[in-house]
Order: C-alpha cells, then sequence, then structure tokens
C-alpha cells in the first residue's frame, strides 16, 4: 500500500513538473516568436518628419536625428564624377533647352514623356519598385526585358537575417535587403545598386548614369524635356518620412535606416503646378505632384536619381 502511494505521488509529480515545462517551453517559443515578428532590439524608429539628409562632403550620406546623433545611410562615393560626366554627356541638350524654355509657360504648358508603364504588383515584386522603374527606364528605350528577369538576372540582392530580435542586412547601396519578390521579407535599395545592375544588363550603346545629388529643377532641364526620363528615390504618395527599419551589418560593424516608406517612380513630366511621375503603384497614367512636396520628398531621400543615356 505504501508502494502505491509513493508511486502515485512521483507520477503526480513527474505530471507536475511534464506542465511546468510545457509552461515554460510555451512562454520561451512566444518570446521568440515576438521577437521575431516584432524585432525589438532593432525596431523602427519614430523620425520627426523635419529629419535632414545631409551630404558631410566624403560621400556618406548621413541623418540628422531628433536627439542630434547621426545614423549611416549608406556610401556615394563617386557620385559626383558620375553627375559630372552626365553633365558633359548631355551638354548640347542643355543649349537647346534653355532656347525653347523662354516660351515655356505660354507656349508649352506641360510636358510628360511617353514612358511604358509597369505595375510592380502584376510583375510579382511587391517590394521591387527601384528594380520596376529600370525596367521602365529599359523599355522606353526599346529594351525588351521585363522587371522580374532583371531582378532575377541582374539585380544584386542579399539576404536579411533575424537574430535574437536584431536583423542583419546589407548596406543597401551595395544590395537590395531582402527579397523584392517578397512582400514581407523585401526592403529595399539605393541609387548605386541599381546603377550597377542596369550596367550589366544593358547593351553596348547605352548606359547607366547615377544623377543623385542633383536637383529636380536640373533634372527636367538636362533630361526630361532632352527625352530622358529619370527614376528618382522618393516616398510613397510623397508622404512624409515617419518611421525608418533599422538593421545591422553582417558584421556588425555599421547601422543602417531605411524609410519605411521608401518608393521609386519614373520622373516623366512637369506642368506649371508640378510634376508628373510612372508611380509602379499606380495605375498606368502619369501622376502628379506638387512642386513643394516633389522637392522636400525628393531631397529627404538625398536627391537620389538614375537615368540611361546612349553611349558616345
Amino acid at each position: 500500500m505504501e508502494k502505491q502511494k509513493k508511486y502515485k505521488r512521483t507520477i503526480a509529480v513527474l505530471a507536475v513538473l511534464v506542465v511546468v515545462l510545457l509552461i515554460c517551453a510555451a512562454g520561451l517559443g512566444y518570446f521568440v516568436l515576438y521577437l521575431t515578428n516584432n524585432n525589438v532590439f532593432s525596431k523602427n524608429i519614430m523620425l520627426d518628419s523635419t529629419w535632414l539628409l545631409e551630404d558631410i562632403g566624403d560621400g556618406a550620406l548621413v541623418a540628422e536625428l531628433p536627439d542630434g546623433s547621426t545614423a549611416y545611410f549608406g556610401d556615394y562615393s563617386g557620385t559626383y564624377a558620375d553627375v559630372a560626366a552626365a553633365y558633359e554627356a548631355i551638354g548640347a541638350a542643355e543649349a537647346v533647352y534653355f532656347a525653347e524654355v523662354s516660351g515655356f509657360q505660354t507656349d508649352i504648358g506641360s510636358f510628360v514623356l511617353d514612358v511604358p508603364f509597369i505595375s510592380q504588383t502584376q510583375a510579382g515584386l511587391p517590394n521591387g519598385c527601384e528594380a520596376v522603374c529600370a525596367a521602365m527606364l529599359m523599355q522606353y528605350n526599346g529594351l525588351n526585358i521585363d522587371a522580374a528577369t532583371f531582378v532575377d538576372s541582374y539585380l544584386p540582392c542579399e539576404a536579411t537575417q533575424l537574430r535574437w530580435g536584431c536583423r542583419y542586412a546589407p548596406d543597401p547601396s551595395v544590395a537590395y535587403a531582402g527579397d523584392p519578390h517578397s512582400t514581407r521579407g523585401g526592403f529595399g535599395c539605393y541609387a548605386p545598386v541599381i546603377v550597377r545592375a542596369l550596367q550589366k544588363a544593358l547593351p553596348d550603346g547605352i548606359k547607366a548614369v547615377n544623377l543623385t545629388g542633383m536637383s529636380l529643377n536640373d533634372l527636367l532641364m538636362l533630361y526630361v524635356m532632352a527625352g530622358v526620363p529619370v527614376a528618382a528615390w522618393v516616398t510613397q504618395d510623397m508622404s512624409p518620412i515617419e518611421e525608418a527599419y533599422q538593421w545591422q551589418s553582417y558584421d556588425k560593424s555599421e547601422t543602417f535606416l531605411y524609410p519605411v516608406n521608401q518608393h521609386c517612380m519614373v520622373l516623366c513630366g512637369f506642368d506649371l503646378d508640378g510634376y508628373y511621375f510612372m508611380d509602379p503603384l499606380a495605375t498606368g497614367a502619369p501622376v502628379h505632384y506638387s512642386w513643394q512636396e516633389t522637392e522636400s520628398c525628393f531631397t529627404s531621400l538625398g536627391s537620389q536619381a538614375v537615368a540611361l543615356l546612349q553611349a558616345s
């Protein structure tokens, strides 16, 4: 009888231990899942809408945050050499433009290039706006390449990883962070990545030029009015930047911020009230934004732009 009582007590104790272990395992699983989904240690940072991007002189793009600190956004060294080359390559068009612009307000009224539209949703690239804009530029230049092929064959992409709630991903000026085919697993990239991908995809006779640093006015005068559409880094609906994803470089040596609402559109025209863009998230017709909101948004993304030129 005594042995039976001890046996029952032992069973009861073991049952309690099993229940406790199951509860602990469930709690640990929930904790890990919470960290994975919410990225506690590398969560979105709320940014004041007046935050500034600035070029600190050596090509490094940084953000000045509300607390006075700065965050590194990517390496843009070499950009200004590219800009200088672009000015030289299209210098003749600049003279043509100034001959036409004197009668712009009364004689022209509006100017919109006929850029082929590609929907990033229909292309299966919910987070591939940069690649879709690159494909629109190529198709405008008569090249038969679709956006998905451009991504799969030419765009350098590097996976993102979550380790104990901290996200690790590449420098967005070196590679696309994540997978542009993915709804939740794709983040984006900056102009230098698209330029390098285009350089691999383009045939002889056409070259990709990084125009980062140029004003929208110069892009209109030197490119759009000369028949050259421009991929521009802005935000969805030209809304202000209020949140940014944060991640670490794989070697933990750098921290990157990437605006949550970052977007890329093709600048294709303008009128007396603002700019026209081909938006890969729109329905096909050029979308229109006012001068002020577009310039503020474009500047907040570091004035990044890419165009295709006929090689001289």
